[in-house]
């Protein structure tokens, strides 16, 4: 499996690529500081996962994942964020999973491990 980031700020995007580290079934492809870099690396050559950080005004995570849905049908997609709140709306447009900053390793070891068996 390989996976990007979608993150404005590269220290959650180094931060996300060393917890990954312990899964060497998954590869890091890159990550992108805006929606539009994203996307044309999705359209490119769809990943198996993308991360992409919600909560920046800089990077419009709904929107983003809206165009992978419809871009990159077989590409999941786990939302990363502080911030509880946005939990919901985000599995009401669709994304495969959510997970709160900082990372909880058990919580992103299952997460993983079920995106593995779905695959």
């Amino acid at each position: 499996m390989n996976y990007v980031i979608g993150d404005s700020k590269l220290d959650r995007c180094k931060a996300l690529q060393s917890a990954l580290q312990d899964y060497p079934e998954i590869h890091f492809r890159g990550s992108f500081s805006n929606a539009s870099t994203l996307l044309a690396e999705v359209c490119r050559l769809p990943p198996d996962i993308a991360f992409i950080y919600i909560g920046n005004k800089d990077f419009n995570a709904f929107s983003a994942a809206e165009h992978i849905r419809v871009r990159a049908p077989d590409t999941r997609i786990v939302f990363l964020s502080e911030i509880r709140d946005y939990a919901l709306p985000a599995f009401e447009i669709g994304v495969d999973n959510y997970l709160l900053l900082p990372l909880d390793k058990m919580r992103l070891h299952n997460m993983l491990q079920n995106l593995m068996r779905i695959r």
